[in-house]
């Protein structure tokens, strides 16, 4: 049989870039037809308007539209509907870019605490000045680290999505001095300027001095006795990230809020 206008499975793997073992597999789920089958020895050509055709199932493939799915957008052996595989990857790549957009400010952030961190390895206090900064406080009576603190962070999160409030990865637990005590509250930064918070207490900084020192999760409370007695009304303690990062005694950085 004469196949000059055909490809075999080699060559369209050749001009698409697409290893053979990708298109078998898109042929085995039902996904790529042969244009052609050899009668005589069962083998699969393909035309060359199958070349785009393999590029956009990878292109599926490499954004997460399920291929599984990919029979919803084919009208038949020979068709298939462009406009909602196009709609389908632009909202999936949206969705990436936000996210690279997410992950890469935590990177940043990252970087940043680390920075901060080797500094205060080099001094028992650092004075700061404490650009703007919103947290909000839930009330709080674990310890850091405890499953009720992840509890509690992951529900909190989860009500700042549903109301599209943006959370800037900054987790600790705030100590505000009270008639002698401190009240205690889980501490999340926020874009806090929003209506949909008015319920919710908010700690503002904005500008004021801070001296920050490393502390270990086991010292806090004999700590904060120590400023308890110094009538220190605000403090902020924070998780960080330091260089080399030891997972069995992560540091906290606490921060002294000074009026």
């Amino acid at each position: 049989m004469e196949n000059k206008n055909y490809l075999t499975i080699g060559k369209l793997s050749s001009y698409s870039g697409i290893h053979i073992k990708a298109l078998r597999y898109y042929e085995s789920i039902g996904i790529l037809h042969p244009a052609l089958i050899d009668a005589n020895n069962g083998y699969r050509y393909y035309s060359h308007a199958h070349i785009p055709y393999v590029k956009i199932i990878k292109l599926c493939a490499d954004y997460g539209i399920p291929l599984g799915t990919f029979n919803d957008f084919i009208k038949s052996e020979t068709e298939i509907n462009l406009i909602e595989i196009i709609r389908k990857a632009s909202d999936i790549l949206d969705l990436k870019e936000k996210q690279l957009k997410e992950d890469k400010q935590f990177l940043e952030y990252m970087q940043n605490e680390i920075s901060l961190s080797q500094k205060l390895d080099s001094s028992i206090n650092v004075d700061l000045e404490q650009n703007h900064e919103d947290f909000i406080l839930i009330p709080f009576d674990d310890v850091f680290f405890s499953n009720k603190y992840y509890d509690t962070i992951n529900k909190t999160i989860s009500m700042l999505k549903d109301l599209e409030i943006e959370f800037f990865n900054r987790i600790g637990c705030y100590y505000s001095l009270q008639y002698g005590n401190y009240d205690k509250f889980l501490a999340l930064k926020v874009r806090g300027h929003s209506s949909k918070l008015k319920n919710i207490k908010i700690l503002h900084i904005d500008h004021v001095c801070v001296q920050a020192q490393h502390i270990e999760p086991d010292k806090i409370t004999d700590e904060l006795i120590r400023l308890k007695k110094l009538k220190q009304n605000s403090i902020l303690i924070l998780e960080t990230y330091e260089n080399p990062y030891n997972f069995s005694t992560p540091h906290l950085e606490l921060r002294i809020l000074l009026n």
